[in-house]
């Protein structure tokens, strides 16, 4: 529990470094210096961002940012000035007083930041809890008498450190707050006096700091290398938190088990220096508590998981308290330690433990037992030792063990042995008659048992016996033809008789069983028993079938067939296979040879037959299947690409396939046909190529390349297009367009086949693309252009950017989009749609917008002229048939009113085709006596309510002053006629004044239509 614990949910940080403040306050008052600092600016911080306030960046010390916030009104008056008062109460800490001083200002400063807090919590939280009240920090009383950084004696008595680290801490915290006052600015001495310091406080601070290189001079200023700050911040850091570790660990407010899982205890056991008196002293307590267990439970291995010592911490604690036991001091616990390890000795040992077991079970050194020895064992133990090892060798022999092992797990050296084995004859008791009966004869037994499945030496080895055991009673045997001599002859003779069966050499036989030369030989030289007589029979036999055997072999090497091969050893075809099944059935190795031999003679036949023969003849020719030729190939070549070593069969075959691959290659065929026609997969060719680290392959690779160029620019001749290319002569489009990429960045031998690609192929593509694309959809144009539209943007681009190859090509297609555009537009369709439709990009559009849209008017206007030369029409019908609204229509024919060339023509067409037939019939109706209101109505039933009501906004009727006495009836009418008809129509006085004879025939058109509107007033309806 803290006095900062109410602000845990409130501001976490704000707590963190309350809960620090409090700490150091009790174990390194100085540090409260800094603490201070970090806590009123991020206090300060957070009323701003709680208030909604504003911080500038010219509000760089403390006393402008309160002010600031009190101004603004965020904080009262009286806090704005207790918010100083603490950080002005921080600085006196930063002057060189006594450690009473310091405790004092430290415990005073910690108290003013509490109330300062509590208040800050009272204004600002938005759920407000109980605070408790201010308790002062206290803790227990624990000192050392070394400081417990350095290890130096300390003269002080209230402090844990020496004068030294204590002050290295101090300049820390004088430079943490300069850090955080001055921020990252450069400061000069007389800030430092302005701050607090005394001038010759100064001095000595900037002196100390300049040598130290924490500071930096520049002129006037002095600047903070970040770099040796950082580490010492860290440096001081490290002092108070061992400071309050040790302060813990003593108080038993943290567990041996925890202190030992600290970083700063592990450094102090690799000897860190600044840790290594830390760790003494986390040890010292360490060994008190075991000492204190071991003497109570007398349990060694529960008092070390009491206390927490390890096996290193109890190795040090032995070697201290050893040496002081050997000066005269008697330590309780150490003696009982050793009494109770003692003890545990002589239990091993009678479980036949040796003394190298017995100290890797109670983990305990070899000069542990040596200590032992000098100080607490007698003659009587050494006696009883004695009895201990007789009793156990006996016990080992019995398990057919050998007398090395014996000595080993006894632990005792062969002279050791002898002196017991002599003391015991001397004394007459029963240890040398028991180990005389228990070992030779059992060891003989072992030895027979596991010769006849191992060679001598390894027989040896299982019955742990010596060469010398051997050999001593073999030949011992020999004079009497004992019982263990003749077996073990009987099952050399046939085990070597075995291996010359099996064609391996004598030398090797003797090597694989392990006997000297000179056994056979007298085998062979005696004939005193059977079994002598009858291994020199059977010997002979063999060697006259190794010689057979020989002649096959060499016979198949000098490249005979298989007929002259047995031929050579005068066997008939039957006899050899008798040779040879029996090989297989006695599991020899003439057999296995023979394949072998064969094999590799056929492999050379075959080599031979390929350089003038194609693949399938060359595997008829040398008497092998292809599952043969499939099965030697595959295995040498994972050999090759293992170990890229190569048999003379494989490079010499694989050489002469790729020659043939290539010419089929060349012949038109494509890469699985041409796979094929040589023996081989496609994914064997493909092997190849992916292994170019390889000679062989690279070569091959190259070749290919080359190859492949030389077909694409034939395809390319022959203006066959990319995927035309790449299907008929079987190469990827990837690899064409890596040609094509060399070519463009001017590899030599790559820039005809470009040049002929863009200048002679694209050219021929891109106009059947230009033809289709006018009647057909994008996609099909594209295929039938046999191109890809990544393919066709660039030489478009191309011809934007105005290379000249390609410019027809960009003005053509985008004359396409356009009319694409227009057309789409025409057909009612959004402009986003005919964007989509025609593939016109929208900077595209905006560049040609006023070509398209005067295009798209021009088109309408046809539409319209089209529409009222062929049927009767409102302006609404017309507005449809166009895909514009009606009260566009009439804007555009109200422009060519006000004489905007444009809209003229439109304005003529839509006055003669839709307003004047009206006004006709209108005036007609109107002389004729029919009330206006009456006409208004037919009107607006001919033309609809939303065109009506234009009419009626913009005066049409009475706009136009056309004379309807005027009747037409003839075929044919004069320019005259229809002006004097038209007499009220400035369109129609301009165009006669222009002369314009076009739009004098359209007229004459436009009449004849309207001839069958009648003008008698109840016919306005539809």
């Amino acid at each position: 529990m803290t006095n900062f614990d109410f602000l845990k949910d409130f501001n976490n940080d704000l707590f963190e470094i309350g809960v620090k403040l409090e700490s150091d306050v009790l174990n390194s008052p100085r540090a409260v210096t800094a603490d201070a600092t970090l806590f009123l600016e991020t206090l300060v911080g957070d009323i701003y961002r709680r208030s909604g306030k504003k911080i500038t960046e010219n509000l760089i010390s403390f006393y402008k940012k309160i002010d600031n916030l009190y101004r603004q009104g965020a904080i009262s008056y009286i806090f704005k000035n207790k918010l100083q008062d603490a950080y002005n109460l921080r600085n006196k800490i930063h002057s060189k007083q006594n450690i009473e001083d310091e405790e004092r200002l430290a415990y005073d400063l910690h108290q003013r930041l509490y109330y300062i807090s509590k208040k800050y919590f009272s204004d600002f939280a938005d759920k407000q809890i109980p605070v408790p009240d201010y308790v002062k920090p206290s803790k227990e009383d624990i000192s050392f008498e070394n400081c417990i950084i350095c290890g130096c004696e300390n003269s002080h008595s209230n402090s844990n450190m020496c004068d030294d680290c204590n002050q290295k801490i101090n300049n820390v915290n004088i430079l943490l707050s300069i850090k955080n006052t001055f921020k990252d600015s450069d400061f000069t001495k007389n800030d430092l006096i302005k701050y607090g310091f005394s001038e010759s406080e100064t001095m000595a601070l900037l002196i100390d700091l300049s040598k130290e290189n924490v500071i930096q001079k520049k002129g006037n200023s002095y600047h903070i290398n970040d770099d040796r700050f950082n580490a010492m911040f860290d440096e001081a850091d490290q002092y108070i938190e061992m400071a309050l570790l040790l302060t813990k660990f003593y108080s038993n407010e943290i567990t041996p088990k925890e202190i030992k899982n600290t970083l700063e205890y592990w450094k102090g056991g690799i000897k860190q220096k600044n840790y290594m008196e830390f760790y003494r002293l986390v040890n010292l307590k360490l060994e008190k508590s075991f000492e204190e267990n071991l003497l109570k439970i007398e349990d060694i291995k529960k008092s070390m998981l009491n206390s927490s010592m390890d096996d290193l911490n109890i190795r040090d604690w032995f070697k201290n308290r050893k040496e002081s036991f050997i000066h005269g001091e008697l330590n309780d616990a150490f003696i009982l330690y050793n009494e109770l390890l003692i003890k545990q000795y002589f239990s091993l040992k009678k479980r036949n433990f040796d003394d190298a077991k017995i100290t890797s079970e109670l983990n305990i050194s070899p000069d542990v037992l040596e200590f032992w020895r000098s100080n607490f064992m007698s003659e009587e133990f050494l006696k009883k030792t004695s009895e201990i090892k007789k009793f156990i060798i006996i016990n080992e022999i019995k398990k057919n063990k050998t007398l090395r092992e014996v000595f080993k797990n006894v632990g005792i050296s062969e002279n050791e042995f002898n002196r017991l084995y002599m003391a015991s004859k001397n004394a007459g008791d029963e240890f040398h008659k028991d180990f005389d009966k228990h070992y030779t004869l059992k060891r003989q037994k072992v030895f027979i048992k596991h010769l006849k499945n191992e060679n001598l030496n390894k027989a040896i080895k299982i019955s742990k016996i010596t060469r010398d055991d051997f050999f001593s009673w073999y030949y011992l045997g020999e004079v009497g033809h004992d019982d263990f001599y003749i077996k073990t002859t009987e099952i050399l003779m046939e085990r070597y008789l075995e291996c010359r069966r099996q064609g391996i050499s004598k030398k090797d036989i003797l090597k694989y069983l392990s006997i000297p030369k000179s056994m056979v030989k007298s085998w062979l030289n005696r004939d005193d028993l059977d079994l002598f007589v009858d291994f020199e029979n059977k010997n002979e036999e063999i060697t006259k079938n190794l010689i057979k055997r020989g002649k096959i072999i060499n016979a198949l090497r000098d490249d005979k067939s298989k007929t002259d091969a047995i031929s050579s050893a005068e066997l008939t075809v039957k006899e050899f296979l008798e040779i040879y099944n029996r090989s297989k059935f006695q599991k020899t190795d003439f057999h296995v040879r023979f394949d072998r031999e064969y094999a590799e003679n056929r492999k050379r036949l075959f080599v031979k037959l390929l350089k003038n023969h194609d693949f399938y003849n060359a595997i008829r020719l040398s008497e092998i299947s292809q599952r043969q030729f499939n099965e030697w190939y595959i295995k040498d070549q994972d050999s090759f690409i293992a170990t890229s070593n190569s048999t003379e069969f494989y490079l010499n075959t694989t050489k002469l396939l790729m020659e043939k691959y290539i010419e089929e290659r060349k012949n038109g065929k494509n890469r699985p046909d041409a796979a094929k026609s040589v023996g081989l997969s496609n994914s064997i060719i493909d092997r190849w190529l992916r292994h170019i680290e390889y000679d062989l392959y690279w070569q091959f690779k190259k070749r290919i390349d080359n190859l492949e160029k030389e077909l694409v620019i034939q395809g390319f001749l022959d203006m066959k297009s990319k995927n035309e290319v790449s299907e008929i002569y079987d190469i990827p489009l990837k690899t064409i367009d890596e040609f094509l990429t060399l070519g463009k960045n001017g590899f030599v031998g790559f820039e005809k086949l470009k040049n002929l690609y863009e200048h002679e192929v694209v050219p021929k593509l891109l106009s059947v693309f230009l033809e289709d694309i006018k009647t057909k959809t994008f996609n099909k144009s594209l295929k039938n252009s046999r191109m890809n539209q990544m393919e066709l943007n660039y030489y478009y681009m191309l011809g934007k950017s105005g290379n000249m190859n390609f410019k027809w090509f960009y003005d053509a297609f985008l004359a396409i989009k356009i009319d694409k555009y227009v057309k789409s537009v025409l057909s009612k369709k959004s402009h986003k749609i005919a964007l989509k439709n025609s593939r016109l990009s929208i900077d595209e559009f905006k560049s040609n917008q006023e070509f398209i849209e005067d295009t798209v008017f021009a088109k309408r206007v046809e539409i319209v002229a089209d529409e009222i030369d062929r049927f009767r029409s409102t302006g609404t019908k017309l507005a449809k048939s166009i895909g514009v609204d009606v009260s566009d229509m009439y804007e555009w024919y109200f422009k060519a009113r006000r004489g905007e060339h444009k809209y003229r023509e439109f304005g003529l067409i839509f006055e003669i085709g839709v307003i004047i037939p009206r006004v006709i019939i209108f005036n007609h109706a109107r002389v004729n006596g029919m009330p206006k209101n009456l006409i208004n109505k037919k009107l607006k039933k001919d033309l609809g309510s939303e065109e009506y009501q234009i009419w009626k906004k913009h005066g049409l009727l009475d706009l136009i002053d056309i004379n309807p006495s005027k009747a037409i009836t003839a075929d044919e009418i004069t320019q005259d006629e229809i002006a004097d008809i038209l007499g009220g129509s400035d369109l129609m006085i301009n165009t006669f004044k222009n002369e314009d004879m076009d739009e004098f025939g359209f007229l004459k058109k436009a009449f004849k239509a309207n001839q069958g509107i009648s003008i008698v007033p109840i016919s306005m309806s539809k």
